[in-house]
C-alpha cells in the first residue's frame, strides 16, 4: 500500500544536540569550564523543519536516520516518521559550546555518513507536495537529477545544505 500524500516531506540528517549555554568564554586548550545551563535536544534541519511545519498544521513526513528519542519526539508532534537507521548504528551527536557572543560545534557524524545512499529509494515511496532536503550531498549532479524528476511530477523542492564549506568551491 502506498503512503498517503503529505504536504511536506523533510529529508536529511538528524542529531542529538548537547548544548552548553552561558559559558564565560570558549575553553582554552586543557581548560575545563563549568556551566549551570545545559540543554539536550534533537536537531538538524530536517527535524526542525518537520516539527515546525507540523505544529503549524502541515501534514508532514520525515525521512532520516533517527534515534529512538527523536522518533518519539517527532511522533508526539504528529510527524509521520520513516527511519532509515539500523538498530546497530550510532546516531549523530553535536556538542555546542555557547557564550553570549559566539558558539562552536563538534559533531560525531555517526549514521549520517551512510544516510545519503538510503534516501533516494525512501523518497520515491513518499508522495508529497513539497520536498525539503536538509543535508550536504556528496554528488550534486545525482541530486540535481532527483530534484528534476520530482519537479517533473509537480513536486516543489527546497534545500538546506547546513554547514558545508566544500559546496562553495567548484568541483
Amino acid at each position: 500500500m502506498r503512503a498517503p500524500r503529505v504536504d511536506l516531506l523533510t529529508v536529511g540528517e538528524a542529531f542529538q544536540d548537547l548544548i552548553f549555554v552561558g559559558l564565560p568564554h570558549m575553553p582554552r586548550s586543557g581548560e575545563e569550564l563549568r556551566t549551570r545551563a545545559f540543554v539536550a535536544t534533537i536537531g538538524g534541519g530536517a527535524l526542525i523543519t518537520a516539527t515546525a511545519a507540523s505544529r503549524l498544521g502541515v501534514r508532514t513526513t520525515i525521512i532520516s536516520a533517527l534515534s529512538a528519542e527523536a522518533v518519539r519526539a517527532l511522533r508526539d508532534d504528529k510527524v509521520r516518521v520513516v527511519n532509515v537507521k539500523r538498530t546497530s548504528e550510532a546516531h549523530a551527536v553535536t556538542v555546542s559550546l555557547s557564550t553570549k557572543r559566539d558558539r562552536s560545534f563538534v559533531t560525531f557524524n555517526g549514521v549520517n555518513d551512510r544516510l545519503e545512499t538510503r534516501l533516494p529509494a525512501a523518497i520515491a515511496h513518499q508522495p508529497a507536495r513539497h520536498v525539503h532536503l536538509a543535508f550536504a550531498p556528496r554528488s550534486c549532479a545525482r541530486w540535481t537529477r532527483i530534484v528534476e524528476r520530482l519537479r517533473a511530477r509537480g513536486v516543489t523542492t527546497s534545500w538546506d545544505f547546513g554547514w558545508n564549506p566544500p559546496l562553495r568551491s567548484p568541483a
